[in-house]
């Protein structure tokens, strides 16, 4: 018979954690929030973005497809290893991988450069659906319907 069980990975944080303060699901939520509005900074300036890089406006609309297919890429790659590796070190790499995808973004010399740093920063922005069960396997049972709400509010905020 095969087991499904997992003993060769890394324990997740799935013990209650007296630790959850409001500020700490507020620090989720906004973690979760911020992480995700990185996919949409770029929206509204699509018009002076085209105008900038001298591309057509249908091409610099081609950078809002490059966000959600990088967002889509981390979803698919990089949220399932949220359950092997430790959460409290992989939520902060793709963090700092955000504002470095931002950064790469902001000083884009070209609309190469710049379509490669807004696909990098929606495969960071997957950070947001690590934080969601991270904050539940943290929280009290007794409250982890609360704690999953609040973060959740503030992911959709972003």
């Amino acid at each position: 018979m095969v087991s499904l069980t997992r003993t060769d990975a890394p324990a997740p944080e799935t013990s209650p954690s007296p630790a959850l303060t409001r500020m700490t699901v507020l620090v989720f939520a906004v973690t979760a929030g911020s992480s995700a509005a990185g996919n949409y900074y770029l929206q509204p300036l699509l018009h002076e973005v085209a105008a900038d890089l001298s591309v057509s406006t249908a091409s610099a609309a081609l950078l809002v497809s490059a966000a959600q297919i990088g967002y889509l890429c981390g979803l698919a790659f990089l949220v399932p290893l949220g359950d092997f590796l430790r959460r409290h070190r992989m939520v902060p790499a793709l963090l700092l991988a955000s504002v470095a995808a931002l950064l790469v973004s902001a000083v884009a010399p070209n609309f190469a450069v710049l379509f490669a740093g807004v696909a990098a920063t929606g495969v960071a922005a997957s950070a947001a659906q690590v934080v969601v069960p991270w904050a539940s396997a943290l929280a009290d049972p007794a409250r982890r319907g609360q704690v999953v709400g609040t973060v959740m509010s503030g992911l959709l905020l972003g």
